[in-house]
């Protein structure tokens, strides 16, 4: 009997039904390894993508995802973002990117069959508490892990200097330190926030039974399509007759019954509208800032807010400390991302943070505290 090879075999058919892949940078697509289906996988480069840490440890399980989307559609300086995140227990790493952008690399024309994934969870892997430096197909990413937590991510075009490397120690909340040696980040076929594994099964021995295997896969193929059949059929069988009992209904009971079907509804659009408020006030902000810098010596020399949820303040102080700036702002409730950057003004310093979104105040029940 010849003997046949079904590794290759094998290999063919996962080729066959695997998607295509591509990386999509700024510079154009070009194509990656992998399957012949007509469904395409789209690496994102992280050069076009944002950051954002979004922590759901007050929210539902069932309304994270959700909860994930409004929190990107809040940060997001464009009206259509996508994204990928990487759930790490309540917490969720999320790039987001434009998808008019991405429809003006693809030449404009959207593929039927797409999925866009961020090159970030490709390349790379997660680390329980470290710093680190890879170089992607462009550019260099730096991440910042706590608790096997990325807190933290940025992208530069070109390795960053030593001061870069600094600023994004501080707006990470960590104190400058130095700049680490860049790893290699293979760009991978797999995500590694990813919950399988891909597994080689030794099948040499196999040869003699290979007509047993297949009459017992034939075997198990048609008792499964057999009872996927029969479901049906009931299925079918079950919804004639509630539409035959449903006919049957008088016109009150009906009426009743729509009642209480818009009523469900309203209710469940309540439920996922409840965790959400008015943002906070820039009287607020300027409040909770003042307290966040109890006990300091400073005075305001400029208050903006360029957009809702970013503030640059640049405050006097006759001697300007960046690392309590960014402990004591980023223990506040209201702040997150913190940085600094001391002014050419002697004895100034700006300061710059994100604020904390109104839902995520609403989940987390925060209220800011008045200032003394």
């Amino acid at each position: 009997m010849a003997t046949i090879q079904i590794s290759p075999w094998l290999e063919r058919l996962r080729r066959r039904f695997s998607p295509r892949r591509m990386y999509l940078g700024s510079q154009g697509s070009r194509p990656l390894p992998g399957g012949e289906s007509e469904s395409i996988t789209c690496i994102v480069a992280r050069e076009l993508c944002l950051f954002l840490e979004v922590d759901a440890g007050r929210i539902p399980e069932k309304k994270r995802q959700a909860f994930v989307e409004m929190s990107v559609r809040r940060a997001a300086p464009f009206p259509d973002p996508g994204f990928g995140v990487a759930w790490n227990g309540n917490h969720a790493s999320v790039w987001y990117w434009s998808q008019a952008r991405l429809l003006d690399l693809l030449g404009g024309q959207w593929p039927r069959r797409i999925k866009c994934v961020p090159e970030a969870l490709h390349a790379g892997e997660p680390a329980e508490d470290a710093q680190q430096l890879l170089p992607l197909g462009t550019g260099f990413e730096g991440r910042v892990w706590r608790q096997h937590r990325l807190v933290a991510s940025r992208w530069w075009g070109a390795q960053p200097s030593l001061s870069e490397w600094q600023a994004f120690q501080r707006g990470a909340g960590l104190p400058p330190g130095p700049l680490p040696e860049p790893e290699a980040a293979p760009l991978s076929s797999r995500p590694w926030n990813g919950n399988t594994r891909s597994r080689q099964l030794p099948l040499a021995g196999l040869d003699q039974h290979l007509s047993r295997i297949g009459l017992a896969a034939a075997g198990v193929f048609i008792v499964v399509l057999g009872a996927e059949l029969g479901c049906m059929l009931r299925a079918g069988i079950d919804i004639y007759s509630a539409r035959t009992a449903a006919q049957t209904l008088d016109e009150p009971l009906a009426r009743i019954l729509a009642a209480r079907e818009h009523a469900d509804a309203l209710a469940a659009e309540i439920q996922e509208l409840a965790p959400l408020r008015a943002p906070p006030p820039p009287t607020a902000l300027l409040a909770e800032a003042a307290r966040a810098m109890r006990g300091k010596d400073w005075q305001l020399k400029s208050w903006q807010q360029p957009v809702p949820d970013r503030v640059e303040v640049v405050l006097g102080m006759s001697r300007p400390d960046p690392e309590f700036l960014v402990s004591a702002w980023e223990a506040s409730p209201l702040f997150r991302d913190v940085s600094t950057e001391l002014s050419r003004q002697q004895n100034e310093i700006t300061v710059r943070a994100r604020v904390v979104a109104a839902a995520e105040l609403a989940a987390a029940e925060v209220q800011p505290e008045p200032a003394s």
